[in-house]
């Protein structure tokens, strides 16, 4: 189900696949957080007993930049804006269903420090170096946020908990990231 026609996501009704959800291009240009805030306000989709509903369901995708060859964390304004976004709304390791590269392209542009090489002759691929105490931090605010979220529900278990945390280390280590301890 696409989220893009619906204001809340309470609106959406009960959701039994996942959930596309577009962080549009003129939200990164205008630096507005609002929109997505709005939708995704755990506050409120607590009180509406949706909490479960959101867990690992989410496509998140930047909408926008199809035709620029660079990796987002090479935009500036992307960098800046999903910076922000984690510092206001920590819940990604939460929602997103771990099917693509979000993640890790969150992460990437989040961390204040990157350093990249690229190849004229593959555009698009790149090498990033990423300091460790850097991607270290970012990985501890998203989860801090999980584990906020997990204080919201009652029928978010430690069992669940844990779960959920060896699937995400699961597919960041696909993406090359060794999660703290590893």
């Amino acid at each position: 189900m696409n989220a893009r026609d619906f204001k809340t996501y309470e609106a959406m009704g009960p959701i039994a696949g996942r959930v596309e959800f577009e962080i549009q291009h003129n939200w990164i240009i205008r630096k507005d957080l609002a929109p997505f805030l709005m939708f995704w306000d755990l506050d409120r989709i607590a009180a509406a007993g949706r909490l479960p509903d959101v867990l690992g369901k989410v496509l998140f995708y930047v909408a926008g930049y199809a035709k620029d060859p660079r990796p987002s964390c090479q935009i500036p304004e992307i960098r800046a804006y999903l910076r922000k976004l984690v510092e206001e709304w920590p819940f990604f390791v939460f929602a997103d269903n771990l099917e693509t590269q979000f993640l890790w392209c969150l992460i990437e542009c989040a961390v204040p420090r990157l350093s990249m090489a690229t190849s004229k002759v593959a555009p698009g691929r790149y090498i990033a170096r990423i300091e460790p105490e850097d991607i270290n931090h970012v990985y501890g605010q998203l989860v801090e946020g999980l584990g906020h979220i997990w204080s919201m529900d009652s029928r978010f278990t430690v069992e669940l908990f844990k779960q959920r945390i060896k699937q995400v280390e699961s597919r960041l280590r696909k993406m090359e990231y060794r999660p703290p301890g590893q």
